[in-house]
């Protein structure tokens, strides 16, 4: 993201609903089961909304619009380095908010302070010792990961 000075929207809710549980596929990997490429919208990483049209989270100077040309050839950014792992096939992911935010330097922008998925064993409801794990995304980019706390609704990182 630096090195392209592109800002990168998560938009969490395009094939799973917010605190919804479902397959990574839907939710943090475009590899499909059959083996194609998700032509979802959930990992944008420019703008191609007039900036005059854009609300106050970010300055309308920080995004970078893009036309068709600007996106052709384009190497896609994902979520995660490998994706359709024998692993991944035995959980189910959800995330706590609809959308989240990085500018350039690393920092989400300022309506979105962290990013939290859950992920669960899709074994979990047969077996109630299995917990609920979490990954967070600080708002300053550090990324922590701890045990879900259903009682509090927060990730215990301790």
């Amino acid at each position: 993201m630096a090195k392209t000075k592109q800002i990168c929207r998560f938009n969490l809710n395009q094939d799973l609903a917010t605190r919804e549980f479902g397959a990574p596929s839907k939710l943090v990997e475009f590899i499909q089961a059959d083996g194609s490429r998700s032509d979802s919208q959930r990992l944008k990483c420019c703008s191609d909304k007039d900036p005059s049209t854009l609300d106050d989270s970010l300055t309308k100077d920080d995004f970078y619009l893009c036309t068709a040309t600007d996106l052709q050839g384009k190497p896609p950014y994902r979520f995660l380095a490998l994706e359709g792992t024998r692993e991944s096939k035995e959980v189910e992911v959800a995330a706590l908010q609809a959308e989240y935010e990085l500018i350039p330097s690393g920092i989400s922008a300022k309506q979105y302070n962290q990013l939290t998925i859950l992920v669960k064993s899709r074994h979990s409801d047969n077996e109630p010792r299995l917990r609920t794990r979490c990954i967070e995304l600080e708002g300053s980019a550090q990324i922590h990961s701890g045990t879900w706390n259903d009682d509090t609704g927060f990730c215990d990182t301790s």
